[in-house]
Formats: C-alpha cells, sequence, structure tokens
C-alpha cells in the first residue's frame, strides 16, 4: 500500500512540475499599454503588441489529423507577441482571423 501511495504522489508531483513552466499569468500579461483580457480582440494585439509571428493554428497541428477533419470548422489564429509584464515571447490562440475575433487562451512560447 506505501509503494501504490508513494508512486501516486512522485507522479503527481512529476506533473505539477511537467504544467508549471507553460502556466501564464493572465491577470498580469501586457503588452504595451494594453492589459489582456478574454474579451481582447486580435485588432487591439495587432496595433497594440510587438508581434512575431501570426499564422493560423489547428488542432491537426498537434494530432496529425487530415484536413477533412476541419472541413467547415473555423480555424484558430495563432499570435505571437512580447509581453511587457511577464519575460519572454507569448503565444495566444484567437476564434478566428477576423480582426474582431477574441482570445481563447494564452501560453509561454517554450
Amino acid at each position: 500500500m506505501k509503494k501504490i501511495l508513494v508512486a501516486s504522489l512522485f507522479a503527481s508531483i512529476i506533473g505539477v512540475a511537467n504544467a508549471a513552466p507553460n502556466t501564464i499569468d493572465m491577470t498580469n500579461l501586457k503588452c504595451g499599454d494594453l492589459q489582456i483580457y478574454s474579451n481582447t480582440t486580435l485588432q487591439q494585439v495587432k496595433s497594440s503588441c510587438k508581434l512575431k509571428k501570426i499564422g493560423d493554428y489547428t488542432v491537426e497541428n498537434d494530432r496529425n489529423m487530415p484536413d477533412k477533419y476541419f472541413d467547415g470548422k473555423e480555424k484558430m489564429l495563432e499570435v505571437q507577441f512580447y509581453s511587457t509584464s511577464q519575460d519572454g515571447l507569448i503565444r495566444c490562440d484567437f476564434n478566428g482571423s477576423v480582426d474582431s475575433a477574441t482570445i481563447i487562451g494564452c501560453r509561454n512560447n517554450y
């Protein structure tokens, strides 16, 4: 029984350690004078942030799924920019490529 408890504790510690580097403090995410919120639009980020890259992103990129899986579905847009409140490059996903698209989520660029 002790071995099982120790093994599960060790596994949970490893899981937390692996998740920690990619987490981001969304309450303090800024680029330039723009505070990033969940309702921040693509146009706001384009006009306020120092961008590195903008490109289409789909689950296909991660799962190597065929294009037919995404037929008729909106693709996300990934924007990489330099944060002024946190060190380094930040990647945020938007729910489309139109200027009114809003942020789905952000992560560190590790």
